[in-house]
């Protein structure tokens, strides 16, 4: 019977040291790092949408996370198999994305000769955290900066860059074109010119081309160069267009003239300074006058100045 019992003592106690050892395993499992953390710590701060959990490496079978943040430093509780792990693990909450540059346009369009500048075409400046930053012409962090090699003064195409460093010397870049085209000329700028061409054609009655004019086949004519049909006879030219006052007369507009009232005689064109430009007579052809001694010379007036649009 002492022997026996001196066994069942044996039994018991290699069952309690196998209790034991067991007891001491779960627990040693249970207390194994339930998560690793990514030696990548450093996040943008003031961004809502920042997924706190992509900062662990494994987490195991995940049942839930809970964070807070106090202080900046990331509080999290893990939840795996019913087992409870804190953690507190700082964060370094840090500036990281650059400003965001917006253009007015990608490819601006000036005249040889016009001031334009380069800032014009800045929409904004804007950054996450030091909000709209100004220009400044050799600014560091907190500014936007511009370099082109444009000269208005000269026709082609100029690359402009835009530079932009927050105060967490974040950097950002764009780009825009600048195209430098010779001046169009404009459509009285077009008949004063083609005007001035003709000066010296022969009068010819019923002409109207650059072989010969009469004085509507003149008119006529400059305006068909620059796309703008008008009617053929001074009779006519008188209703074409609105009319204005002759103070008010402009280079390109009709000088309808006659020796009385609605009955017009001839037409000639405006171009500027005073003078007129005309198809006279056989003996002249089209010459440049002087408005106001045609006036005095000529026994006619001014029955009408007339404006087409």
């Amino acid at each position: 019977m002492k022997g026996f019992d001196s066994f069942s003592k044996l039994w018991v106690l290699v069952v309690f040291i196998v209790l034991v050892i067991s007891y001491f395993i779960y627990n040693l499992n249970i207390n194994l790092p339930l998560f690793t953390i990514s030696n990548d710590k450093k996040i943008q701060y003031t961004n809502a949408y920042y997924n706190i959990s992509r900062s662990f490496d494994s987490i195991g079978e995940l049942i839930d996370i809970n964070i807070s943040d106090i202080d900046n430093n990331i509080n999290k509780e893990v939840r795996s198999k019913k087992i409870v792990n804190k953690v507190l693990d700082v964060f370094s909450m840090t500036d990281l994305k650059g400003p965001v540059i917006k253009l007015k346009q990608e490819e601006v369009v000036v005249t040889k000769g016009e001031f334009y500048s380069l800032v014009d075409n800045i929409d904004s400046v804007v950054d996450d955290i030091d909000g709209e930053l100004s220009y400044h012409s050799n600014g560091s962090n907190g500014f936007y900066t511009l370099q082109s090699n444009f000269n208005n003064d000269e026709i082609g195409e100029y690359q402009v860059f835009i530079k932009a460093i927050d105060k967490s010397f974040n950097i950002s870049f764009a780009n825009y074109v600048i195209k430098v085209e010779k001046a169009h000329a404009s459509r009285n700028d077009l008949l004063v010119a083609t005007a001035y061409s003709l000066v010296g054609t022969p009068y010819v009655a019923f002409g109207d081309s650059p072989n010969g004019f009469d004085c509507s086949g003149f008119v006529q004519y400059v305006y068909s160069q620059a796309g703008v049909t008008i009617s053929r006879s001074s009779s006519t030219q008188i209703n074409d267009g609105y009319g204005i006052d002759y103070e008010d007369v402009l280079p390109g507009d009709i000088l309808s003239w006659g020796y009385t009232d609605n009955n017009p005689t001839h037409s000639a064109l405006y171009v500027g300074e005073g003078q007129m430009i005309h198809a006279t007579n056989p003996k002249q052809g089209v010459i440049v006058s002087d408005v106001s001694d045609w006036i005095n010379g000529s026994s006619m007036k001014i029955l009408s100045v007339r404006r087409i649009q």
